[in-house]
């Protein structure tokens, strides 16, 4: 977890500092955004991974282990971001960080000491369907949680997720839901497309699709030269850096929470969720290239 804590801190800081030096944005929104644009996409990447069956290679399980400690940072990320919003923020600020951690903290303790047993209790009835009943029911249930608290519903459905893959009964649940895992996974990045504005390529487009491009080789780079000082291999270096080089998912909920709160505006919110966007898009290319044309050229 070091080398996941290490490349997920460093790519942040080093984004942050970019926004800050080059395109001179206040302290707090440059956290923001940087630390935002270092978590990359887990839905994407995982499904890239499977369809080129490298999900248990060993660049599949770094890239996975390292996203899967992005999600979970986006969780301290958003209950910071009222604290930076000072008082202009529409929570609490310490009150609000304690009240997130103090309800991430009770579903843990809800997942080991009354869904596991409940599980169990439900698996020796013998009904296959009422365990994917009771799967769905705690992810609305825990959705609504969040959504009553005023915390993203995305970062609520994860943590739900987190929390059913620990129970021994993960596979059977993994089963029933793969048949629809790919249609939700579409109708997940319809949304995003709906929501991206394609006038901004018209009118800004060396912001948006030059901010792209630095994006995906600022991330490439950082992650490169963490992955070499680990000392794996180039390989393994250079299939990770293209893994992980493009913006994520929880970048949309981290900059909305963000507006939200007043640290950053419309006007700034717009072209960065766009350029998160168009680096997705850009994600099967960069890894085409690395794994088809540069790997090749390193290992002759």
């Amino acid at each position: 977890w070091s080398s996941d804590v290490c490349s997920s801190d460093l790519t942040g800081v080093v984004l942050m500092g970019t926004l800050f030096l080059l395109f001179q944005q206040s302290l707090p929104a440059s956290f923001v955004i940087g630390f935002a644009l270092a978590l990359s996409s887990t839905a994407f990447v995982l499904q890239l991974l499977e369809e080129k069956q490298q999900l248990n290679t060993t660049h599949g399980q770094q890239s996975f282990s390292i996203l899967l400690f992005q999600d979970i940072a986006a969780i301290p990320l958003l209950a910071i971001i009222p604290l930076l919003a000072g008082s202009e923020s529409s929570h609490h600020g310490v009150a609000y960080f304690a009240a997130i951690v103090a309800t991430f903290t009770g579903l843990f303790l809800f997942s080991r000491y009354v869904m596991r047993p409940f599980f169990r209790f439900v698996a020796k009835s013998g009904a296959t369907e009422l365990i994917t009943a009771v799967g769905l029911f705690i992810v609305l249930g825990v959705v609504l949680l969040m959504d009553t608290l005023g915390i993203s519903t995305t970062l609520g459905a994860f943590l739900t997720g987190v929390l059913l893959a620990d129970s021994e009964f993960r596979h059977e649940l993994e089963a029933s839901i793969a048949p629809f895992k790919g249609l939700l996974l579409g109708l997940f990045f319809m949304t995003v497309g709906m929501t991206t504005q394609i006038s901004l390529v018209i009118d800004m487009p060396l912001l948006i699709v030059g901010g792209a491009i630095g994006l995906v080789l600022i991330k490439l780079l950082t992650m490169l030269a963490i992955a070499r000082y680990k000392k794996m291999t180039w390989t393994n270096s250079l299939m990770v850096a293209s893994c992980l080089a493009q913006g994520g998912e929880f970048a949309f909920v981290v900059l909305n929470v963000a507006k939200s709160e007043k640290v950053l505006t419309e006007a700034i919110l717009e072209p960065i969720t766009l350029i998160v966007t168009l680096s997705m898009i850009f994600t099967p290319v960069v890894f085409w290239l690395v794994s088809s044309w540069l790997l090749p050229l390193i290992n002759k």
